[in-house]
């Protein structure tokens, strides 16, 4: 497994040492410039002086990473840059359509953008803890690339998070009903309050869906999965 980051060499390593620490696995790190990125990416003009955002429907990266690393490798890329769920640059709802991550095929990636303050507002600025900061990263990691082979496990179910303020849905995928495991779906850094939404797993409404709030049920706990996800851990040959 390669973890291809944007001028983020210490949160690669942070994320390659806890991978390798819940899964047993050591990814090779490489480094891109921005204009790369720029080059391969479809992005999104803010009107700020934040980086420019990025859709997560480009196909063109998927492409250049298969060409370059080859089509059986697994990379994660880590960039600064904001992602949007949306198929149209100039449609972007900015507080709405934010993703922390997303996995498509072999691609995955995971955005730093919006973990660097109190709340969910995107930021260069870090304006927590750099330890705080590290762990909302190494968690959105573990969650992300643990979904490539925690095969099916019985105790998962789909994850949605519904907004009931505005009416929209967006589909999370699968999550672990156990809320103390990295494997748990997350839609915020705090658990929006229940007046705003919900995730909705299976048929039942979750509450607790921050990414702050399943940081602090893991604790200090080694190992960030639950005994059933850890059971079914399979790491195929793409990520060795």
């Amino acid at each position: 497994m390669i973890i291809l980051n944007e001028h983020l060499g210490q949160e690669a390593d942070e994320v390659a040492d806890k991978l390798n620490e819940t899964y047993g696995f050591s990814p090779w790190i490489d480094c891109k410039t921005h204009d790369f990125f720029d080059k391969f990416l479809t992005c999104v003009q803010r009107p700020t002086d934040l980086p420019k955002g990025i859709l997560s429907t480009s196909l063109e990266l998927r492409r250049k990473l298969k060409d370059e690393y080859g089509k059986d490798k697994k990379v994660l890329v880590l960039t600064q840059r904001d992602i949007f769920d949306s198929d149209n640059p100039n449609h972007v709802d900015f507080d709405e359509d934010w993703l922390f991550s997303f996995s498509f095929g072999k691609l995955s990636m995971i955005s730093t953008a919006r973990l660097k303050r109190p709340d969910n507002k995107p930021s260069n600025e870090l304006q927590v803890s750099e330890d705080l900061y590290m762990k909302r990263l190494q968690a959105l990691a573990v969650g992300e690339i643990g979904l490539g082979f925690i095969h099916n496990p019985a105790h998962f179910k789909d994850a949605i998070w519904v907004n009931t303020t505005k009416g929209n849905r967006l589909k999370l995928g699968p999550s672990c009903t156990n809320n103390s495991c990295a494997m748990y779906g997350v839609v915020d850094i705090k658990a929006p309050h229940a007046d705003e939404g919900y995730m909705l797993l299976g048929k039942e409404k979750r509450y607790d869906a921050g990414l702050d709030n399943l940081l602090e049920r893991l604790g200090d706990r080694p190992d960030w999965l639950c005994k059933r996800c850890r059971d079914s851990v399979k790491v195929g040959k793409e990520y060795l």
